[in-house]
């Protein structure tokens, strides 16, 4: 049974793939204006209309999958004309260039027509739903919510479901008392805050104490009822009388986790008094406090720290708060670390001096508890957005997945230059739950030290780390294994496979990106090494899955689906490239399960797999993957053997499900 946690985990990286899609549909949009511009020269060149059904046969199995079902459909009415206009030359064949550049024009509009709240934008708004709330209050809502930058949706009690809190993505619900049951069910499986707005007596008449305990830190209140109802932490209860701005300021504040969730705030003062206080009043569940009452160890801790903000005295014992600020802004991996300093000293002077030296804000001692709250919490805030907006993590401010999608290609082909030695990484923890904080701290911790060595370092999901390293690959190997043994308390172990250009033997990112992740799937498997490089070798055993498809960006998903799994595999993109390597795989006694598409560059899906039956009897246990719906297609397969066969585009999270039974089946020899 998937976890809350890995499901969660499932639809962030969907998103981040399907964002990635998006991201690169330039290429496509291009490769149809060049073949429009071959059909204007040559309309009726049968080597260009086979290349264009192909193109088209391509979109429309991998954009469906991905959700952009307007684009499926386009691709595949087209894809029909194109097999028309190859079975008849002179049909429409002055008008074909034409029709393709209209076609563009089409496809360009439906990608920018997908709903982006279906798609996970490191720059998106903030959502928030409405359920059950009358008219007049909805209107004034989405003025309110509007000047805020949040984006609202409103449904009635009788067309809600839990599925669409998923659908949605909302940050906050806001729902009326009578149908705030089956709301706050729903939204504590998905953990959502909620405000319930009551008609009775029984409201909050102190709604702006929403969202702190006792103590006053950043935890929503939560009524007796609803922790008997295991909702714990995630109701806050309001009269529906309170004006809009009410009720966005409650929102405001329980959705202000988004800013702190995951956040290290370094607190320096050579005064032991201080540091507790400041814990005291800033820590919570979701920040991480640590405080340091020697300033002399400042630029070690932050070394392998990652503080999402620094909050600084400025007089210290034989140290300055603002000359040590000012030499931290030196530093390019500092320069925008959010900086408070703070002082009893709160001249004009004083905070001019602050500010020149690179502070962000200036807070005079005593500190006042919640003025201190307020100014983390809009740093915080303005660090994370500012960092999203660039596409970099907010904590560890390395590149999340889309940015590493457009930026590594040119990286790496950077390190093929003469002159340079191009070494890819690919790191993973070895567990997959309960990593908290932890894993981010050390992805942080290993691009700071790989800084020197490598012009690239991003993440490629959630979980993988991949580095660029302009080093051999046992220098990286010595590098990472040397990381690996100095592995702080906190951190979870963690794995790296290594693979070079040269020893590859392609200047391609993807076929080194994937050897690397050859090698770290084996070192997973046999648990000996932490580190581990790819070996020709590699290629002759055979993974628990194998995937037959030319679609990149189809490719990618599968990859995702197989990793999240925890099931090693190896892609190829052309059919013939794929029988020659099956047919010397070395199972070692295991069945592997083989993806297979259809149409496929050099050798044909069905092809393939009669070949298989020929040469390896047995050996692999086949699915299909194809947009070929023809009842005859899918009786060939079955007849010859497939264990199953599955129509494009493909919907992620059934295919997750499908794939266990099919190991299994596979294992078993059905």
């Amino acid at each position: 049974m998937t976890s809350p946690s890995q499901s969660g985990r499932t639809s962030d990286a969907l998103g981040l793939l399907r964002e990635r899609f998006k991201a690169s549909s330039a290429n496509m949009f291009a490769a149809f204006e060049g073949l429009a511009a071959q059909l204007a020269l040559s309309p009726d060149a049968p080597e260009v209309v086979e290349a264009l059904r192909r193109e088209l046969h391509r979109v429309h199995g991998t954009a469906g999958s991905y959700g952009f079902i307007d684009a499926s459909r386009l691709a595949a009415k087209l894809e029909e004309r194109a097999v028309t206009w190859a079975r008849l030359p002179e049909l429409e064949r002055d008008q074909r260039a034409t029709i393709i550049r209209h076609f563009v024009s089409a496809l360009k509009l439906s990608f920018d027509a997908v709903d982006p709240s279906s798609v996970t934008g490191a720059g998106a708004r903030r959502k928030m739903l409405l359920v059950g709330l009358q008219q007049a209050l909805v209107t004034s809502l989405r003025a309110e919510a509007a000047l805020r930058g949040y984006a609202v949706t409103a449904l009635s009690a009788s067309a809600f479901a839990c599925r669409d809190l998923q659908a949605i993505g909302p940050h906050a619900v806001v729902v009326l008392d009578a149908y705030s049951a089956a709301v706050l069910a729903c939204a504590a499986a998905e953990s959502l805050p909620v405000i319930v707005l009551q008609t009775g007596e029984g409201a909050d008449p102190a709604p702006t104490r929403a969202g702190r305990d006792r103590k006053g830190r950043l935890r929503a209140t939560t009524p007796q009822a609803e922790l008997a109802n295991g909702v714990a932490g995630q109701a806050t209860r309001v009269h529906v009388d309170v004006p809009p701005g009410t009720i966005l300021d409650i929102a405001e504040r329980l959705t202000l986790r988004s800013s702190w969730s995951g956040a290290t705030v370094l607190v320096v003062d050579d005064d032991p008094s201080v540091l507790q206080m400041v814990r005291y009043i800033v820590e919570s569940d979701d920040v991480r406090i640590v405080t340091l009452d020697d300033p002399r160890r400042l630029h070690d801790q932050l070394a392998t720290l990652c503080p999402s903000l620094l909050l600084m005295d400025i007089r210290m014992r034989d140290y300055d708060g603002v000359t040590l600020t000012r030499s931290l802004r030196m530093i390019p991996a500092l320069r925008d670390l959010p900086i408070i300093l703070f002082s009893a000293e709160f001249d004009a002077e004083t905070r001019l001096k602050a500010y020149d030296a690179g502070a962000d804000e200036f807070l005079a001692k005593p500190i006042v508890a919640a003025e201190l709250r307020s100014r983390i919490a809009d740093r915080l805030e303005r660090h994370r957005l500012k960092r999203l907006a660039e596409g970099l993590h907010p904590v560890t401010g390395i590149s999340l997945p889309a940015r590493t999608a457009r930026e590594a290609p040119a990286a790496f082909g950077a390190l093929m230059a003469p002159g340079h030695t191009c070494t890819l990484a690919v790191l993973r923890p070895d567990a997959s739950e309960d990593l908290a904080g932890g894993w981010l701290r050390e992805t942080y911790r290993i691009a700071t030290s790989v800084a020197s060595s490598s012009p690239f370092v991003g993440y490629l999901d959630d979980l993988t780390l991949l580095a660029l390293l302009d080093v051999g690959a046992e220098s990286a190997t010595q590098l990472l294994e040397s990381l690996a043994e100095t592995l702080p308390e906190t951190a979870p172990a963690w794995r790296a496979g290594i693979a070079s250009a040269d020893a590859v033997g392609r200047n391609d990112l993807t076929a080194v990106r994937r050897a690397a992740e050859e090698a770290l799937d084996a070192a997973h498997r046999e648990k000996e090494d932490r580190v581990r490089q790819w070996r020709p070798q590699e290629e002759t055993t055979a993974p628990d899955v194998v995937v037959v498809e030319d679609d990149p960006a189809l490719a990618d998903m599968l990859a995702f689906a197989l990793r999240t799994i925890g099931l090693s595999y190896r892609v190829f993109s052309t059919g013939t490239a794929a029988l020659a390597s099956l047919i010397a795989m070395q199972t070692l006694g295991r069945r592997p399960l083989l993806l297979l598409d259809v149409d496929l560059p050099g050798m044909d899906g069905h092809s393939l797999h009669e070949r298989l039956r020929v040469e390896r009897p047995g050996a692999f246990a086949v699915v299909f993957l194809t947009v070929h719906a023809a009842e005859a297609e899918q009786i060939r397969s079955l007849r010859a053997g497939a264990l199953d066969y599955i129509l494009k585009p493909l919907n992620l999270r059934v295919l997750m499900a499908k794939i266990p039974g099919w190991i299994e089946r596979a294992e078993q020899g059905l």
